[in-house]
């Protein structure tokens, strides 16, 4: 393929480093791919590329004479676009995380392979359990519970701001603090769902996901945007709102540089900010200018002479965008057509879904001016698809996330027992609010300074789709391995990791957020760790699969523990919950109710012993573990070896976690490892084994 050679830098005490720009995309050309003397190098001449997982592997220039890669570059990729030999991300069961390394080394010359990081990881809901309505007894009853903060505690109540930042103090009811029912049941809830694999719906968004991606070559996103340049269907134009109805008056349109217009004097401005320096110059950012020779690598044409006050041969209306490095540019609209194109609502519900938060920032602007709103459009199969207020716009996804979990099915288990909406449904199971012993300590997290609460959303589908065979690329030089032909949310066989777990920490640790940024900084004051609360869970004619799923996700094996409240990824909210059999009771309902001595015994409140009230219930428990692996197609290992069982019990493990370093979030820029680098999470199993064997 063509491109065009950027010469980044150049200087006569050090070496001349090298860019190749391909469409809208910018590739760095390593001394493993040059294969041009710096003799006949030129900035913006033609280079023929050629690409190895999705990077420039040869780059020479027509009519010269080609030449080896220099000495002590880095071996290239595998031919072809494959993987690292020492890559095994295509191992793995159905319905889990393909991804993950099994052992064997890396390629000589070649990095190792560095996956991503996260303070969560996820419990597969592939395939969700069915279960049968079952006959036989029914038990009513109430557990009582006994809970304790390992970590710092936070249930939050209202938000305060102080001083720019956001203050996020404990639930309490008069002056005391209490953990809501509702929260403690969401607990309850979330673990029948993982241990039963119920069904996500309901759970997940049914909105599309807005994304955008100029930075990969291949992606979907720059092909389908490539391929609508090239038959001049990415087009301009005006968007009129009358009422209810929507259209868009076509025009042409003209890159400008910004500097031209003496315009993004700082860098790092947004289009609001540009807008405003252009208001100053003309109300209406009517601009002036005369349409150049040259043309932008997708052939739209560069305006020249380009003003707010001198009068050219041209005149149209100046479209911002936001100020970048090498990249601070805007347009120019100009001759409007006479026809209107129709927004079919949809492709209007999408453009509101996508816009950010600088881009409401700019039609805030251009609506008090009064000016009219201007939008690139995306033209396909003769229709108006996507909208957008930039060149390169976020554009939705095919799927939503709820299109990949589908409906609730009847033979769902948690919502029989908790109830749900649509259909309605009473749930069986009530939990009270906890109430606190004693005067529970507050403290504040962090100590010093404050956080960020923030993590990848569900569009990051490195970390939130299964990856079945993703090759492990490296960018550039090969500093960095970077993931392409990801599955995404556009793919029919698209499927979700499953449900989102956060690992345990046993020293919460929060990195510490830019000092200028007060919007997004946030300070908790949790209670401390040790505390102690007790609560009770009252159920009514569950069936015994049931009630044994409700005490395997309240009574966790020896060292393991629950996670509640806010901060979990920081390692706030760790609590052992345990049940005070003596006070419990479970009982047979027929048995209750089928006479009058069983309805006297209870006025009386007899109850069984603690012994057979522990024996019901691991009979109970007993009965759900052999439904489930049963439903699961278990092998002869036992529910335990289960896939989904193996993820839960890892995310739950109080006493082994992963070391901190394997479960912090990525710094969101260019470090190593990023989440620019698309590195895929690995399983819940695989993050502990490394664990194991770092130890």
């Amino acid at each position: 393929m063509e491109g065009k050679l950027v010469v980044t830098k150049k200087s006569k005490s050090g070496p001349t480093t090298y860019r190749v720009l391909v469409g809208v995309t910018s590739f760095a050309v390593s001394q493993a791919a040059k294969c041009f003397c710096d003799e006949d190098a030129a900035d913006g001449i033609d280079v023929v590329v050629e690409k190895g997982n999705g990077q420039p592997s040869k780059v020479t220039i027509p009519g010269k004479d080609e030449v080896p890669p220099q000495a002590g570059g880095r071996s290239r990729a595998p031919a072809g676009g494959g993987k690292p030999s020492g890559d095994r991300r295509r191992e793995g069961k159905p319905g889990g995380h393909r991804g993950g390394s099994q052992g064997g080394a890396e390629p000589k010359g070649m990095p190792p392979r560095r996956d991503a990081k996260a303070p969560y990881n996820f419990v597969t809901a592939a395939a969700p359990l069915q279960f049968s309505e079952e006959s036989g007894p029914r038990y009513s009853g109430v557990l009582h519970c006994v809970g304790e903060a390992l970590t710092p505690l936070l249930v939050c109540g209202p938000q305060e701001r102080r001083g720019g930042r956001q203050e996020r103090s404990f639930f309490t009811v008069a002056g005391r603090p209490v953990i809501p029912g509702s929260s403690l049941k969401g607990l309850l809830r979330v673990g029948v769902e993982a241990l039963a694999r119920g069904s996500m719906a309901g759970l997940v968004s049914e909105k599309r996901i807005a994304f955008r991606d100029v930075g990969t070559l291949n992606s979907e996103y720059a092909q389908r945007f490539k391929k609508a340049n090239s038959q001049q269907r990415l087009r301009a134009g005006f968007l009129v709102e009358e009422g209810v109805d929507r259209t868009i008056v076509p025009c042409k349109f003209v890159r400008v540089k910004l500097p031209d217009l003496q315009l993004g004097t700082c860098e790092g401005m947004t289009a609001a900010g540009i807008t405003g320096e252009a208001l100053e110059k003309s109300k209406d950012l009517q601009a002036w200018f005369t349409v150049g020779s040259s043309t932008d690598p997708d052939g739209v044409q560069i305006a020249e002479r380009a003003s707010f006050g001198h009068k050219e041969k041209n005149v149209g209306r100046f479209v911002p965008t936001g100020w970048m490095p090498k990249k601070a540019k805007g347009y120019i609209f100009h001759d409007r057509d006479h026809a209107v194109v129709e927004i079919k609502d949809g492709v209007w519900q999408d453009f509101q879904d996508q816009l950010t938060r600088p881009q409401e920032d700019l039609l805030k602007i251009l609506r008090k001016e009064k000016l009219e709103v201007p939008v690139f459009y995306l033209e396909e199969e003769g229709r108006v698809t996507a909208i957008g207020l930039s060149r390169y716009f976020r554009v939705c996804t095919k799927h939503s996330p709820k299109d990949l979990v589908g409906d609730a099915t009847v033979g769902d288990l948690p919502r029989r027992i908790f109830g749900g909406v649509r259909p309605a449904r009473r749930g069986r199971v009530r939990v009270t609010a906890a109430a606190f012993e004693g005067n529970p300590t507050l403290t504040r997290f962090p100590s010093e300074g404050a956080l960020v609460a923030g993590n990848p959303a569900p569009s990051a589908v490195a970390m939130y789709l299964v990856q079945d065979s993703p090759d492990s690329l490296y960018r550039g030089d090969y500093q960095v391995p970077r993931n392409e032909g990801l599955v995404s949310y556009d793919a029919d066989t698209s499927v979700l990791r499953g449900r989102k777990f956060y690992w345990h920490r046993q020293s919460p640790a929060a990195p510490q957020p830019p000092k200028d940024n007060l919007d997004v900084q946030a300070i908790y004051h949790p209670l401390a760790s040790g505390s102690t609360f007790s609560f009770t869970v009252a159920f009514e004619r569950l069936t015994t699969v049931e009630l044994g799923s409700v005490l395997e996700s309240l009574d966790l094996p020896a060292g393991h523990a629950h996670k509640l409240g806010l901060g979990k990824s920081f390692g706030l909210g760790s609590v052992r919950i345990k049940l005070d059999w003596e006070a419990s009771r479970i009982d047979d309902v027929h048995e209750r109710y089928g006479s009058l001595r069983g309805r006297l015994a209870n006025m009386l409140r007899t109850t069984r012993g603690t012994d057979a009230v522990k024996t019901m219930a691991v009979q109970a428990k007993a009965s759900f573990c052999a439904a489930v692996e049963q439903l699961a197609g278990g092998e002869q290992g036992g529910f335990d070896t289960l896939e989904h069982v193996k993820q839960f019990r890892c995310l739950t493990d109080w006493e082994n976690p992963p070391s901190p370093d394997e479960i912090q979030y990525m710094p969101l820029s260019k470090a190593d490892p990023s989440y620019a680098t698309k590195a895929i999470l690995e399983s819940p199993e695989k993050v502990k084994r490394s664990r194991q064997e770092k130890s």
